[in-house]
């Protein structure tokens, strides 16, 4: 379930591809090539060039020539894409945890994910503080 969450931070990953983090630390790399077809505003982002160009405006992903996506359907497709992960930059220091480089190669190389939870266990879980 989307609480009002704003897109803090974005990084190009190269095709159409970009690693979205939320306000409540939740992150995702998201492919946004299916938008080029939605309309005249996308279809100018084919130019990687220009859609490498997003910023974070108004708590969400939007590009020079107008474009943007709703923060609530970006946050959607992170639930739906896999198990949501805390961002590197919610990550603990702490020398037990696991180093946040090595986190985002596991997602990038595509290694197995736990199991997905429901969007009731996982608010149940971020209520908790987990």
């Amino acid at each position: 379930m989307w609480d009002m969450n704003e897109v803090v931070s974005i990084r190009y990953c190269g095709d159409y591809t970009y690693h979205i983090v939320f306000d409540d630390g939740l992150a995702t790399f998201l492919d946004l090539s299916v938008y080029l077809t939605k309309g005249p505003v996308f279809e100018a982002l084919r130019d990687q060039q220009l859609f490498a160009q997003a910023a974070v405006e108004g708590g969400t992903i939007a590009w020079p020539n107008g474009a943007d996506i709703a923060p609530e359907t970006l946050y959607e497709k992170l639930l739906q894409s896999r198990t949501p992960r805390p961002s590197a930059a919610h990550v603990s220091s702490d020398p037990g945890s696991q180093a946040p480089s090595t986190i985002e190669s596991r997602e990038r190389s595509g290694s197995q994910d736990p199991p997905k939870k429901s969007p009731a266990e996982l608010s149940s879980a971020r209520d908790a503080g987990l």
